[in-house]
């Protein structure tokens, strides 16, 4: 029994390392770039604090870069595999050109650091993934599905492999460590994920990667991943289906439409359901589900994708397109684009679905439709037409106004600068002086900055100013301190008992109610002087201290800290407040 235990171990083993082995002599260059990876980032987390800015957005850039070459690599390896007659010279030369994409990157589109140079370059990542992908099946081969199938199969056996791996060596660290006395530095666990995750991991999946001799060949299809599909996710799909349906026409009959929830609600589940269809192409004549599934989902789920751009072009009306709201419709277009294409062909070449994307991905990244040049080309615009209408614009230069301009408009005004400050340029607005920053803002448009991240926020939060630590209480008898009040009514003290409820203070002495106010009437007036003004703003002690009295008490709020909303009827809520309470008997001499 234990003879035959080891002997499958050693088998194991065995196969293992043959498989490891077998895909280094295939996939050289990328286990190369893939170690080189986990080395560079093991170097510059070693050196960590002396490096200097530059030296280490360097390293970064050309980590990436080297990053960049594993899908390069991958898709030059796999196109050299599809020639009939091949040659070690020709595979050097499509590693060379490989080498040549990956400099250009690095001397023209990463010349530094910036949400523009890390977005294309997830961007072209993920093209040459899928090019990896279809490009053995691009001469009209059949069972492109299954190949996927495989690959994305043996894509979970080496994740699944790996984080056992992991754990495993962790574990002998940790033990080694706390077990034998041996210190082990922290960054070991770490590094031993980097080692794991870029060279074990890419040498396991590679190893089953299909060669060209075997491209062609009929996969089995996984009766798991069978049962899963049919049984599992598509009636899942069918029921959010149905229950999108009836949102939406909710929506028709309310006539309210929540825009910033209907895009996310859409897309993810479309794009599910792409994935679904595409790997379902293979069984969809096996059971009669299936079959109508396959047929019918397509169609269903364009009419929701409709009201889907209707709810974009609500938002991108109203506040123009940014790179995240570009990349949202144009990954909603694709998705309409496919549905349309399922529905109407009849044979369907599913190899087009990552091909496309692949198209798609580039033109958002690169080029004069980019998701870059669209966005702020769209910002610009929106700029100026706000500057317009507020009459800051005067010959193409900003005048300063002494006008007073609704909260909305500064707040979109500093909305777009930030975004241009943070993603771009200021130097791409026209309109603005030369060696603009946000400091100048009062000087060139006539007001401060607004914060941005509350446009369109009703909600509003009070801070004292605390002027002095010493609070002067000698002419009152009690002191209550509200910094423990959690529910709606808490007990204080052994004589009083007050409660919050709602936007009213009552305060009980046993089963006698000594003193009720609302305080709705004293926050309006706060928020009609100071708005919508967020944590970290002060307001003035004596804007948050209210006197007030009645026949036998006289009674002084010292408010720390108000919170509150205004719903849609205009009327101030207050959802929390921490205040100092002071009373004084009238009768008490």
């Amino acid at each position: 029994m234990k003879g035959s235990f080891k002997v499958k171990i050693i088998k194991s083993l065995t196969k293992l390392s043959l498989g490891i082995s077998s895909s280094i002599k295939r996939f050289p260059i990328t286990i190369f770039y893939s170690t080189s990876v986990a080395i560079m980032i093991i170097i510059m987390t070693e050196l960590g604090s002396t490096l200097s800015t530059e030296i280490e957005e360097m390293l970064t850039r050309i980590t990436m870069t080297l990053a960049l070459g594993i899908p390069l690599s991958l898709s030059s390896r796999v196109y050299f595999e599809r020639k009939e007659e091949k040659s070690s010279f020709k595979l050097i030369v499509y590693y060379i050109f490989s080498a040549i994409i990956q400099l250009l990157f690095y001397l023209l589109l990463l010349r530094e650091l910036t949400m523009v140079t890390i977005t294309r370059f997830v961007g072209i990542n993920i093209v040459f993934y899928l090019c990896f992908i279809f490009i053995p099946y691009m001469l009209n081969k059949k069972n492109f599905e299954l190949y996927v199938i495989n690959i994305f199969t043996s894509f979970l056996i080496t994740y699944v492999y790996s984080a056992v791996l992991y754990a495993g060596l962790s574990a002998i660290l940790f033990a080694i460590d706390n077990l034998l006395g041996i210190k082990i530095n922290s960054n070991f666990y770490f590094y031993t994920f980097l080692i794991v995750a870029l060279f074990f991991a890419p040498a396991y999946f590679l190893a089953y990667v299909p060669k060209e001799n075997k491209v062609s060949m009929k996969f089995a299809y996984s009766k798991i991943l069978k049962i899963l599909l049919t049984y599992i996710v598509m009636p899942l799909l069918t029921i959010y289906t149905f229950i999108l349906y009836l949102y939406f026409g909710k929506i028709i009959i309310s006539m309210e439409w929540p825009i910033g929830l209907v895009s996310h609600l859409v897309l993810w589940f479309s794009l599910i359901l792409t994935l679904v269809l595409f790997f379902i192409a293979p069984i969809k004549d096996d059971i009669k589900w299936t079959c109508a599934f396959s047929k019918w989902a397509p169609r269903i789920i364009l009419p929701i994708l409709i009201m889907m751009f209707i709810s974009m072009g609500i938002r991108i009306n109203a506040y123009g397109i940014t790179e995240n709201r570009y990349y949202v419709f144009v990954l909603g277009l694709w998705i309409f684009g496919t549905m349309i294409y399922l529905s109407l062909a009849k044979e369907r070449k599913n190899i087009l679905i990552p091909i496309s994307l692949s198209i798609i991905i580039l033109l958002s990244i690169l080029g004069p439709i980019s998701s870059y040049s669209i966005s702020r080309y769209s910002q610009s615009n929106r700029l100026e037409s706000i500057l317009i209408n507020n009459n800051l614009l005067k010959d193409g230069k900003i005048q300063p106004s002494s006008e007073d301009i609704s909260i909305e408009d500064r707040q979109s005004i500093s909305s777009i600068l930030t975004y241009f400050e943070n993603n771009h340029n200021l130097n791409n607005l026209d309109v603005l002086p030369e060696e603009f920053t946000m400091n100048d803002m009062e000087e060139t448009f006539g007001f401060s900055y607004e914060n941005p991240y509350y446009i369109n926020n009703d909600y509003f939060y009070y801070v004292r100013d605390m002027e002095s630590n010493i609070l002067d209480i000698a002419d009152f008898d009690y002191f209550i301190d509200t910094r423990n009040l959690y529910g709606p009514t808490q007990a204080q003290n052994e004589l009083f008992t007050l409660s919050i409820n709602h936007n009213i203070v009552s305060i009980d002495f046993g089963n006698n109610k000594l003193y009720e106010k609302d305080l709705s009437d004293f926050v309006t007036q706060l928020h009609e002087k100071y708005g919508f003004i967020q944590k970290g703003n002060e307001v003035s002690e004596a804007d948050l201290t209210l006197e007030d009295e009645n026949e036998d008490y006289r009674f002084k709020f010292i408010i720390n800290n108000i919170g509150g909303q205004k719903d849609e009827s205009g009327t101030i809520k207050i959802n929390d407040i921490y205040f100092y309470l002071l009373v004084k008997e009238k009768n008490n001499n």
